[in-house]
């Protein structure tokens, strides 16, 4: 029997801009970092954001540090989304040019231990279990879809091995308001304009399209990239199967 995923679309409400019949635009990566507590291991996951605007360009000191906190606090501290033992430890901000790296020196903003944001369910899964974002842009083509994956999801799983319709719901919903928020804390400094979500592609030479849509589904993902800093600890057992 196949068993088909259902993915809920759900539209951002984020302003367009007019203008991207352009190859490449230099852009701002923002980056949540974390832990889960009580290990070395580490999790980061990031969204990339539109810089130039007509002459306006997107400062990272002009990023309202209390509204992403509040972003964070809603999406991790709220409603048992993530398990107990993840914690957001910070954000940085990093201008992206036109070769893909890193320009000038970076926004850092490390919370004290004790502002660390904390998961507030009791469902532990482990470290590299995650819930996979799809970032969506309307046109076909390079840097239509990008995507993050958010650490350690607390809902518990239903008997197809699935979240269920409902959590699934909570998910895009808190994560749309997330991704809102942050761009409401992104201040285009002399102008009424606020940065915009963008999927980044480095084909041919580079491709950026604005974000208008998040996917979540029902099946939990893994981390792509691990730090495999858990303290492993082995148990060797003799087998005879030899003779």
């Amino acid at each position: 029997m196949t068993c088909r995923t259902s993915v809920v679309t759900v539209v951002i409400g984020l302003t367009l801009w007019e203008d991207q019949d352009v190859t490449y635009i230099p852009h701002c990566k923002i980056v949540v970092r974390g832990i889960y507590t009580g290990t070395n291991e580490e999790w980061t996951f990031s969204t990339k954001w539109r810089k130039s605007f007509g002459g306006a360009d997107m400062d990272i000191n002009n990023i309202d540090a209390s509204g992403m906190r509040n972003a964070l606090i809603a999406l991790f501290n709220t409603d048992s989304r993530f398990s107990s033992y993840v914690r957001v430890t910070g954000w940085r901000a990093y201008d992206i040019g036109p070769n893909g790296l890193m320009t000038g020196n970076p926004r850092i903003v490390e919370f004290a231990t004790a502002d660390f944001i904390a998961g507030t369910s009791t469902y532990l899964v482990p470290p590299q279990v995650a819930l996979c974002v799809t970032t969506g842009a309307d046109d076909r083509g390079p840097a239509r879809y990008g995507r993050f994956y958010l650490p350690a999801p607390g809902k518990s799983i239903t008997g197809d091995c699935r979240l269920s319709a409902t959590h699934q719901t909570d998910y895009s919903s808190a994560v749309k308001t997330f991704l809102e928020s942050v761009h409401d804390a992104i201040d285009i400094p002399s102008s009424l304009q606020e940065s915009q979500m963008v999927n980044a592609s480095a084909v041919g030479s580079g491709f950026e399209q604005l974000v208008t849509h998040i996917r979540v589904g029902r099946v939990l993902d893994t981390i792509r990239r691990r730090r495999a800093q858990l303290d492993e600890q082995y148990l060797t057992t003799a087998v005879n199967v030899t003779s």
